[in-house]
């Protein structure tokens, strides 16, 4: 079926078996090829779960990278970040999505509101039933916008905002931008 398909295109939708053996060929791979012991690490389409982080443990990785706040891939078999911490963070064991005792640090993506509101209106509009259109509905009429920071979603002018809002609430250590390797090739993208 559809949703099988879209299942198993996330790494955490796959056994706990068969995602080690994908990451370790994955590792391996850059090892070999690159001579290089990869200390961080961003999942295919932002798959994210308590084995992912398990096995970057194992490995000795330092940082994750895949969790995109204010982000629900849940109707394409992905996560659910709407809810997710937007600062850097060891998670726990027993909920990935809160602080704990995992030594892997999250470094979640970049991504807000073009405007400073309240994260419970945030969550409060993106947890609108995608068929009402809201994110789409208040962007047109120019009230607010979700804004990622990677070059090739958004213009420098919408990632100077997010920047600037980013660094005018002072919570976050940390600004992470995010874009795909083929981003950087000329007439690639």
């Amino acid at each position: 079926s559809d949703s099988e398909i879209k299942n198993k295109a996330f790494l955490h939708s796959l056994a706990k078996d068969i995602q080690k053996e994908k990451f370790n060929n994955l590792h391996n791979a850059i090892v070999d090829n690159l001579k290089v012991e990869p200390k961080s690490y961003r999942g295919g389409k932002y798959s994210f779960d308590l084995t992912l982080l398990e096995i970057l443990e194992e490995k000795r990785y330092l940082l994750d990278a895949s969790v995109t706040p204010f982000n629900n891939w849940s109707h394409i078999g992905g996560p659910d970040f709407i809810d997710s911490i937007t600062v850097p963070y060891f998670p726990s064991r027993a909920d990935i999505f809160k602080r704990g005792d995992f030594s892997v640090l999250e470094v979640p993506v970049s991504i807000d509101f073009d405007i400073d509101m309240p994260d419970r209106l945030k969550k409060l509009i993106l947890r609108v039933p995608l068929m009402f259109h809201a994110q789409g509905i208040l962007k047109r009429l120019g009230l607010c916008k979700l804004i990622w920071l990677d070059p090739s979603f958004q213009t420098f002018s919408e990632m100077k905002t997010l920047v600037d809002l980013i660094l005018k609430k002072q919570q976050n250590p940390c600004i992470n931008l995010m874009f795909h390797s083929s981003v950087l090739l000329r007439g690639a993208s």
